[in-house]
């Protein structure tokens, strides 16, 4: 796979999981085992720390994507 697929995956993983899904719950729904989901996360976090462009574009493209057609998450289902 390409490194630009691979990363909007990953985004999806880390936001989903940051907004309460389980590990589990988000590779069930991408057909993934949830190591896949785990190492996701991490990857996307690491990569978030250390300013990296193309992973904080993507990031920032489906936070504004959310934001627009889903409406404002709550709070409380942060992690």
């Amino acid at each position: 796979r390409r490194r630009d697929v691979i990363q909007w995956m990953h985004c999806f993983y880390h936001n989903a999981w940051h907004y309460g899904y389980s590990k589990t719950a988000i590779g069930r729904i991408v057909e993934r085992d949830h190591a896949t989901v785990i190492h996701g996360v991490k990857s996307v976090t690491n990569f978030l720390d250390v300013n990296d462009p193309m992973t904080t574009n993507i990031y920032n493209l489906l936070m504004n994507h959310y934001k627009d057609n889903v409406g404002n998450f709550s709070e409380n289902s942060k992690r």
